[in-house]
Formats: structure tokens, C-alpha cells, sequence
């Protein structure tokens, strides 16, 4: 059937069975929640870690960590959307970019 053909049949009083449900905000809905991130914070020397929750699981379950780390290759600090997965900042090649390289004059 067409979408047209509902949409008709769900706004006609001949279709008492068909029916327009109303639109729900994304925060009313009980599933396909988003999951609930930390905003980035200035950096702290890595002394904190926020949890991502995801709010679909009962009850409400950590899927990882963020927060500030040292980059194993060039020691730089970055903010890692997950602190035990990414150990490589992004011009190291972590998060799955190309690798540039040390960036020893941005040091300085």
C-alpha cells in the first residue's frame, strides 16, 4: 500500500481502524535512545574521567570512558572519546587517521 494511501486512510472518518499517531520527542521515546556524552572540558592533566552511558539497557550501562590522556607515540595530551581504546592522538593515526608523524616544533 502507498504512503499516500494510509496517510488518506488514516485522516478519513470512512477508516475508523486506521489512525495518525502523534509525533514523540526523542526524549519520550523507550527505545533507540542516543547515548549520553560528556561535553569536552579544559584540559586537567588527565586527572578525570566521565562514563558514556547508554540509557536503553536497564539498568542504564557504561559503554566507555572519555576524558584527557597522554598519546603514547608523541606524549602530546588529547581529549579520547575513549580512554582505553584510543591511546594515539589523531596525528599519530589514532581514531583511525593517517599518520603524520612527531610534530616536534608545535612543542615549543
Amino acid at each position: 500500500m502507498k504512503p499516500a494511501t494510509v496517510q488518506a486512510r488514516a485522516h478519513s472518518a470512512n477508516f475508523p481502524t486506521y489512525r495518525w499517531l502523534p509525533k514523540h520527542a526523542p526524549e519520550d521515546r523507550a527505545i533507540a535512545r542516543a547515548l549520553i556524552e560528556p561535553e569536552p572540558w579544559p584540559f586537567d592533566g588527565g586527572a578525570r574521567r566521565a562514563n558514556v552511558i547508554d540509557p536503553n539497557e536497564q539498568p542504564p550501562r557504561v559503554v566507555r570512558r572519555v576524558g584527557w590522556s597522554r598519546c603514547l607515540c608523541c606524549g602530546r595530551p588529547h581529549f579520547s572519546p575513549d580512554v582505553v581504546g584510543v591511546r594515539l592522538c589523531s596525528a599519530c593515526g589514532g581514531l583511525g587517521g593517517v599518520p603524520r608523524g612527531r610534530l616536534d616544533d608545535e612543542d615549543a
